[in-house]
């Protein structure tokens, strides 16, 4: 998918170790809120909203971004000539759907249990929203 920050106030990521099959997701938003800008009282956070005001935004470093997984950034530093895959899995319009999103997918992909045939954590992702743990299920819970 193409990142579209025109139309939309942010995205839902994934980054792929394609030697080991492990992955990260994530959200980021193209946009950043500017601080002290007169007339920017009210931001709206809907970039389809006539309220948006490009005045009030900036650009953030998402051409640029790797994540903010701690796990995902130690991987890459210890392998750093793996092949790395980035996606956009989906684009929203704005912040409360982009969190939302992100909480869905995180949840869609069963990131805190999911794992690979040899064992290991298919998922970087080490917690959704205030869950802070991998819970220990058995496999009639997951």
């Amino acid at each position: 998918m193409k990142a579209d920050p025109t139309s939309y106030f942010g995205f839902i990521y994934q980054i792929t170790d394609k030697t080991t099959g492990q992955s990260y997701i994530g959200r980021k938003q193209f946009w950043m809120a500017k601080q002290k800008v007169t007339g920017c009282k009210s931001k709206s956070q809907d970039r389809r909203s006539p309220k948006w005001k490009e005045c009030c935004w900036s650009a953030s470093n998402w051409k640029v971004y790797k994540g903010s997984s701690k796990n995902l950034a130690a991987h890459m530093k210890e392998f750093p000539k793996h092949n790395y895959q980035y996606s956009i899995l989906k684009q929203y319009a704005s912040r409360g759907t982009l969190t939302y999103g992100e909480l869905k997918a995180l949840w869609q992909h069963n990131v805190l249990t999911a794992r690979l045939p040899n064992g290991d954590y298919k998922y970087f992702n080490r917690m959704i929203g205030a869950i802070k743990f991998r819970p220990n299920l058995t496999e009639d819970e997951s």
